[in-house]
């Protein structure tokens, strides 16, 4: 007889929590760069950056560690709910792309609406187009906000 090891299935709060830290550390990134990789530095965007990054903190907290967890654990049965709530979390941040994306905000909130979205995608057919149009808006919001970052720090620089 041959023994058959079983991979453990991954918790929603695992999962939940490596997205978090991993979009944690690339919207702190993004603070920072935003204030110290401006070639026209002002002393109060720099003063600013530990209040921006303890924000970013309590939010990613907030989000990736209650919000998507929940979402994770009940897109199976409630795939509509919560493909709505990552479509939500996708249109928040593509709106607060053009006046934050400085600050990592809409790399937080974009990628917690496309994780969503994609469990959703994946969990049924119900509501399947929002679960779809999430992951798109979602991931969307996300590069496009650290182009903009790219882009306002070299262009500037010119």
């Amino acid at each position: 007889m041959s023994e058959t090891t079983l991979a453990r299935p991954v918790t929603p709060f695992a999962h939940s929590l490596k997205w978090g830290l991993a979009t944690l550390v690339v919207a702190i990134g993004a603070a920072i760069y935003g204030a110290y990789g401006d070639p026209n530095p002002k002393v109060d965007q720099e003063n600013a950056v530990p209040f921006i990054c303890a924000v970013i903190a309590v939010v990613a907290i907030g989000i990736y560690g209650a919000l998507l967890p929940a979402g994770l654990r009940g897109i199976g049965t409630h795939t509509a709910r919560w493909s709505g709530w990552a479509l939500a979390l996708g249109i928040v941040a593509l709106g607060s792309t053009p006046v934050s994306f400085w600050s990592g905000l809409p790399v937080l909130l974009g990628t917690a609406g496309a994780v969503l979205g994609s469990a959703g995608r994946h969990a049924g057919t119900a509501k399947r187009g929002v679960a779809t149009a999430a992951l798109v808006v979602g991931s969307f919001a996300a590069v496009a906000s650290l182009v903009l970052l790219i882009l306002g720090n070299t262009i500037t620089s010119a």
